[in-house]
């Protein structure tokens, strides 16, 4: 479960590259960023590990946006927070540039917060380190930040220093070379290697326009071919349809797939085909009685659910024998989340005016552990205790509390709270470890956090290369944690190695990049993890292999939480639509397996079916 929060912008959005560079040499610039956004990394290269994690496919976004410079002496916030968030500089030096206030003030800003090796160059004009002869001083095209270290402060030293750079000036690198010079630095890998994959796959290129014209001269082949099956094909199809008529969808899904085993093809069997397998993931039920959004949900055993949101309600769902729903809880303020007890009836609700209740089922008011007016900023989760002696929650200002308990009918602990304090940012999740022992919290300051849950002393800090983190949770047996991050990925954490020893990450699942994972669960036995992101979509994962095994796309907007079932056999989600979704976790036995292969992404060309 999670909720929503107010992210800013420049937080979410990250740079591969910031290219700086005078207006002059504006052609140069722009034809730099089409060079690089329109890249594709050779396949052989996508996944593996480059300096800045797994190489990804396209480096995107770039930024070069320099039209909104104010009229004074410093660069702006803009600037400077997209500066901060880009990985790499890349200065285009010119005469032009290297008398530039703004790039050199850009060239300081990017070494002093990211260092002195993510720095760039494509030299277009002039000669570098000219102006160490005053006679050839005006030919100069490096900045003097460029030529020279910057101290931490963002000044000058005296210390020179040899940036890589890429050379495009008349019978130099030319424009190929130099391009790949500068993907090579920024993917880390060697431009050699870089250099050759682009060798042969310009000519595998060659090979497929002669491959094309022998497929044209196959089609015909085929054409005739396909006459034999057509009938065979054709038969399938109808029985297909005529189980979709009489709503048999998955019935019609077989029927489909035989066609198209058979050799049918066109976008009419690839529509229908694509229709049918969705019914390998449809909801067993969608569960709307509120309005706008959906902050949390979850099962409370397996045969009820249990959702907060804008409406300012707690409702709990009956999923069985029929569907109904009931409000157990209303306050004055936005629900953020709810946790049961797990020892008891008593639940807990935790909402955006800061405001904390316990709820005994036997009391006719709740006992406020934080009144409304004691709590500076929203309450983003709450969770209990393995034992339900204790109570967690995250909060808007950076930290978690910890309440003791108190049994059915006695007056509220006059104990202050244990105050978890030690994140600089909203503090999104805490929850629990199985054992009870320790305490996991995820935070806006691009950490998360173990905690002694006794003494609120820090145990570990897990920091996630710098991605904002949504949500942390622990695996069911308590070894490994799982981070959801603001860049689209999940990572998981080994936490049995000692404190004192590197953070290890077993394995990153690369839900969708650049885009929120917004909540993030374990299965029950712990080998399927649950993902929600501003994708749309809810997502089970192999957590061995890091596979998707299946994808719910009946979302139309931002998808805030996912929960699983205690066995594990249904998940339900919920979002920004204000309803939830209850979906079968194991798909109906169909004829061919391969038809699961549809559920993970229902887009693009289909793959082929033994």
């Amino acid at each position: 479960m999670s909720t929503e929060g107010g992210t800013p912008e420049h937080a979410v959005r990250r740079y591969w590259a910031f290219i700086s560079y005078s207006h002059a040499d504006k052609a140069f610039s722009n034809w730099l960023f089409h060079a690089i956004e329109n890249y594709r990394v050779p396949r052989g290269l996508v996944g593996k590990q480059g300096r800045d994690g797994p190489i990804p496919r396209r480096l995107i976004p770039i930024f070069r946006d320099r039209d909104e410079l104010p009229v004074s002496t410093d660069l702006g916030a803009n600037i400077k927070l997209s500066l901060e968030n880009s990985k790499y500089l890349i200065v285009i030096c010119s005469p032009r540039a290297a008398l530039s206030r703004w790039v050199n003030q850009e060239v300081c800003t990017f070494k002093a917060t990211r260092g002195e090796d993510r720095s760039l160059c494509l030299l277009v004009d002039g000669e570098p380190n000219a102006s160490d002869n005053p006679a050839t001083a005006t030919q100069e095209c490096m900045p003097e930040a460029v030529r020279y270290r910057v101290a931490p402060d963002g000044s000058l030293t005296d210390i020179r220093v040899e940036p890589i750079a890429a050379d495009i000036r008349p019978d130099k690198d030319g424009r190929s070379r130099a391009r790949l010079k500068i993907i090579a630095g920024m993917l880390g890998v060697n431009f050699d290697d870089l250099w050759q994959r682009e060798q042969r796959r310009r000519t595998l290129r060659q090979i497929g326009v002669t491959l094309g014209a022998c497929a044209v001269i196959a089609a015909a082949y085929l054409l005739y071919r396909w006459e034999e099956h057509r009938s065979a094909i054709l038969q399938e199809i109808a029985l297909g349809e005529q189980q979709a008529k009489e709503s048999h969808r998955l019935d019609a899904a077989v029927d489909y797939a035989a066609a198209w085993q058979a050799g049918g093809r066109g976008t009419r069997i690839e529509a229908d085909l694509k229709d049918a397998a969705r019914a390998l993931i449809e909801p067993s039920a969608i569960l709307k009685g509120g309005t706008n959004w959906l902050t949390s949900a979850a099962f409370i055993g397996t045969g009820q659910v249990v959702t907060t949101g804008w409406d300012h309600t707690v409702r709990v769902w009956n999923l069985t024998p029929q569907l109904s729903s009931r409000v157990i809880a209303t306050e004055a303020a936005t629900v953020s989340d709810v946790a049961f007890s797990p020892k008891s009836s008593d639940f807990s609700v935790a909402d955006w005016d800061g405001a904390l209740h316990l709820y005994h089922p036997d009391s006719p008011t709740p006992l406020d552990l934080i009144p409304p007016s004691a709590q500076k900023g929203r309450l983003n989760w709450v969770a209990f205790s393995p034992d339900g002696r204790r109570l967690v929650c995250a909060c808007d200002d950076g930290s978690a509390k910890v309440f003791d308990i108190p049994p059915a009918g006695s007056p509220p602990s006059t104990a202050a709270p244990l105050d978890i304090a030690g994140h600089d940012n909203y503090v999104k999740t805490a929850e629990f470890s199985p054992d009870g022992n320790s305490i996991l919290t995820a935070s806006f300051d691009a950490t998360a956090k173990l905690w002694d849950a006794h003494t609120g002393k820090r145990m570990r800090t897990l920091v996630p290369e710098s991605a904002w983190v949504n949500a942390a949770v622990f695996s069911p047996d308590g070894r490994t944690v799982a981070t959801a991050c603001l860049d689209g990925n999940v990572l998981i954490w080994d936490i049995t190695v000692a404190g004192n020893q590197p953070q290890k990450i077993v394995r990153t699942i690369p839900v969708h990049a650049g885009l929120r994972v917004n909540s993030v669960a374990f299965s029950p036995d712990g080998s399927q993890l649950a993902t929600a992101c501003d994708d749309h979509t809810a997502d089970i994962w192999n957590v061995a292999t890091g596979d998707l095994l299946l994808s719910y796309e009946g979302h139309k907007d931002i998808v805030v939480c996912v929960a699983f079932s205690p066995d594990g056999k249904q998940l339900v989600s919920a979002g920004k639509e204000g309803f939830a979704a209850i979906i079968p976790t194991q798909p109906q036995n169909l004829a061919s397996d391969q038809i699961v292969a549809l559920t993970k992404r229902l887009e693009g060309p289909l793959p082929a079916l033994p």
